[in-house]
């Protein structure tokens, strides 16, 4: 044998055996160890859609996988992320992945039956994912099939039909926080709040399904109610409506989440005003995306459903107002990806505990966001101000007056903007000369 040809031997060798290379390509599986890469590189397989996202130590993808046990003899025991994509096998047996004790993140695509305790033996699970991967097919459960994951704490059903689940398969599920159900032709969100039954359950996300109105009959009543509620309270912290082309929304449908920290109805065209009578009585962040609305009075939502954080990016706003109702309570302001084209002191006046501007990727050619230097004592608390891919060429003299906690990295990336070096003396002598070398 030559010297090269005993070369090759030995590479293939290493690449074939060796599980904790660099990235191993197997017969089915593919391996990443972390500790090979620097820190901030993203590693991914660029199969496994936003599981991809989830961190991991040594990961693993199968692809197309016909004999579940041969292509999972390849995994290395301290895979602590596994993706199982294309998987053609009839069943999953009990107990099939009991081998893999230190896997925490598991996806599944495919076309199969999903036996009693398949998933036993996983004590550290905390994220499990299962995805139809034929719309034409279904996969079956057992009412046992999730027994054994003590310590699951998100569940995402993809593609699979609701009504056609037997709900006590939740059951088992003693510690869940977050149920992800997409795709999965709900029609109607009490389908699934009367199947509730998880004390635990802090975050409910019903994405891309087919609810078209939320009901008044969707607000639950409590069994046993009290002087001071009779609805139930799941006591859900995060609520996720996007994606389902909500056309109506009727007095006090959301009655069963009073006090969120999140809700998101991204992608939906909801009806704002509606929002306001659905039984939300307080939220901490409000997500409303690509909605297209053209324009948007902002103190409402800090008013009427107590938001601090508003986020309105792609919705082709073009004027906003802050004329009704009060602002005290923003602190965050989202509208970046719209079509705005100035920006007024009158609009800011009631915004002066607002910490979180973003305008980026608008329109914006007047931006005058402090009143006239008549008001000496006005004085914003904004922090973070981006007006970057804007169309502002010069600023007026006094503009930022106002601002004086902007951090310097927000101002650095303006700096194409300031043109008038002037004005930013105005606002922090030490930081023009920093940024444009003015000289006091």
């Amino acid at each position: 044998m030559d010297i090269l040809s005993l070369v090759l031997a030995c590479f293939t060798y290493i690449i074939f055996t060796c599980p904790f290379c660099l990235c191993v390509l197997r017969v089915k599986c593919q391996v990443l160890e972390r500790k090979y890469f620097k820190s901030d590189i993203n590693l991914t397989f660029n199969e496994c859609d936003k599981f991809e996202l989830l961190d991991y130590k040594i990961g693993v993808h199968c692809n197309k996988i016909e004999a579940l046990n041969e292509s999972l003899s390849e995994v290395p025991l301290e895979t602590d992320w596994l993706c199982l994509t294309d998987y053609k096998g009839s069943k999953i047996e009990t107990a099939s992945f009991s081998r893999l004790r230190n896997l925490q993140a598991l996806y599944v695509t495919g076309v199969f039956e999903l036996l009693p305790k398949a998933f036993s033996g996983l004590s550290q699970l905390s994220t499990l994912w299962i995805a139809l991967e034929n719309t034409s097919a279904t996969i079956t459960f057992h009412k046992d099939t999730f027994d054994g994951l003590n310590n699951l704490l998100e569940l995402k059903l993809f593609g699979i039909q609701f009504s056609a689940l037997d709900t006590s398969i939740f059951n088992h599920l003693n510690h869940l926080e977050h149920l992800i159900l997409e795709y999965n032709r709900i029609s109607f969100l009490s389908t699934v709040t009367k199947s509730l039954k998880l004390k635990t359950l802090q975050k409910l996300s019903i994405i891309k399904n087919d609810i078209y109105i939320l009901r008044e009959e969707d607000c639950l009543y409590s069994d046993y109610p009290t002087n001071r509620d009779q609805y139930v309270d799941f006591n859900i912290s995060v609520l996720d409506l996007s994606e389902n082309f909500l056309q109506s929304i009727e007095n006090n449908s959301l009655c069963n989440f009073p006090y969120l920290l999140v809700f998101k109805a991204d992608k939906t065209g909801i009806q704002t005003k509606q929002l306001f009578q659905s039984g939300i009585k307080m939220t901490k962040t409000l997500f409303l995306t690509n909605i297209f609305f053209n324009s948007v009075e902002l103190c409402k939502y800090s008013s009427r459903m107590n938001v601090t954080e508003l986020i309105l990016g792609y919705n082709s706003v073009l004027e906003f107002d802050t004329y009704t109702d009060t602002c005290l309570n923003l602190k965050k302001i989202d509208l970046s990806n719209n079509s705005l084209k100035r920006i007024h002191h009158n609009q800011s006046r009631k915004l002066k505990n607002l910490e979180y501007l973003d305008l980026s990727f608008n329109k914006i050619q007047v931006f005058n966001i402090c009143p006239n230097e008549t008001l000496h004592d006005f004085v914003m608390k904004l922090e973070h101000l981006n007006i970057s891919f804007n169309f502002v060429t010069n600023l007026a003299k006094g503009q930022f007056s106002c601002l004086h906690h902007l951090q310097l990295e927000d101002i650095r990336n303006w700096k194409s903007l300031l043109q008038n070096a002037l004005i930013l003396y105005e606002l922090n002598p030490a930081l023009a000369i920093s940024l444009v070398g003015v000289k006091s």
